[in-house]
């Protein structure tokens, strides 16, 4: 009964837990991108190429959401920011935009099965290292804009710039 109650209490929670309140004003959020964002995903675009070097990148099966003027910009570079996170790739890039929101992702467990299960299959590996950076440079293509979109939006419409 009490491992009941606290996946009940857990699942009431969880959508708190996955959301960005952030109260940073769009216009801040351009003006940061401008000044330190944008030069976190050249390198990070940079590093993944170099580590991708003699790899193909293959379709994804998952796309990354693209930004549309009707949702949100700020929750999807959130989501995407969050997504970069899990795969561990662009750390100081994920750092900087979850500062720059003053959010935080939520936390992540390793679930018992990728803690037990060493990995005996070497070719598995690299390919599973490779669709990872390879699904890393797709959320970096859209997080760039993402983020060209928001600064679009805030030059066109200068009552959201205050």
């Amino acid at each position: 009964m009490p491992l009941l109650c606290i996946t009940l209490l857990a699942l009431l929670l969880l959508p708190l837990a996955l959301s960005c309140d952030s109260e940073v004003k769009p216009r801040s959020i351009t003006d940061d991108y401008e000044f330190l964002v944008s030069g976190d995903i050249t390198v990070a675009e940079r590093n993944i190429t170099m580590m991708l070097q003699n790899s193909t990148c293959p379709k994804l099966k998952h796309m990354p959401p693209n930004c549309t003027q009707d949702n949100n910009i700020v929750h999807s570079i959130y989501n995407m920011t969050c997504k970069l996170q899990d795969l561990n790739v662009t750390t100081p890039l994920t750092n900087t935009v979850l500062s720059l929101l003053g959010c935080n992702c939520p936390v992540r467990t390793q679930t018992t099965a990728q803690l037990i299960i060493p990995m005996r299959h070497p070719k598995r590996k690299e390919k599973r290292k490779v669709k990872k950076l390879c699904k890393a440079k797709a959320i970096l293509t859209t997080l760039t804009t993402c983020f060209q979109m928001l600064s679009v939006k805030n030059k066109s419409q200068p009552d959201l710039a205050n």
